[in-house]
């Protein structure tokens, strides 16, 4: 092919990048709102205790995180990984562990999660390593690690939001030692 062709785990600050410049067509397969914990679990969550989004897309990537959807890897040359959608929990509350993402929650809003363990600790990440290791076996091309994070700046016209630096500043520690992890499994 004359063109080379990426599959995408992880969020629109990758995807954004294809799309800006007219690229689209060179995403075979784009995976967001799932953490790796999530994906590389072979149990699937039941589904039929949530209301999905109205939204096509969000609904896709909710049944994917929970039904374990393989990443479809046939047609692509390369995966590139960003982490910013590590930012969410992991919960066991469907009979295996899934992303509760911002979509999940925000449709679901009577859902008390049952945090399997907290993100950033010592144990989260010793799971992370293991996750890191069953994605290995997962992937057969080669990885791209985008090495996205969180901005604590905004443009000129802020519209009054407010900026969470300590949080930004946990947020980006944390995905510099997934992308540790991630260098040392992976090498």
């Amino acid at each position: 092919s004359l063109f080379v062709r990426a599959a995408i785990l992880g969020s629109c600050i990758s995807r954004d990048i294809f799309r800006t410049v007219e690229l689209n067509f060179l995403v075979k397969e784009y995976r967001a709102r799932t953490s790796i914990h999530s994906l590389v679990e072979t149990v699937a969550a039941d589904l039929s205790k949530i209301n999905l989004p109205s939204s096509n897309f969000q609904s896709k990537m909710i049944i994917s995180d929970f039904e374990k959807h393989p990443l479809e890897l046939q047609n692509c040359d390369f995966l590139i990984i960003d982490l910013i959608d590590e930012r969410f929990d992991i919960i066991s509350n469907f009979d295996s562990i899934v992303t509760f993402s911002n979509e999940l929650r925000n449709n679901n809003q009577d859902i008390q999660p049952d945090v399997i363990v907290k993100r950033g600790t010592s144990i989260e990440y010793e799971m992370w390593r293991q996750s890191i290791q069953k994605l290995k076996n997962m992937i057969d091309i080669p990885i791209i690690l985008h090495k996205s994070r969180l901005s604590n700046k905004i443009n000129e016209n802020d519209f009054g939001v407010e900026i969470n630096h300590n949080y930004i500043d946990r947020m980006n520690e944390r995905m510099s030692i997934y992308e540790q992890i991630i260098y040392e499994e992976l090498d």
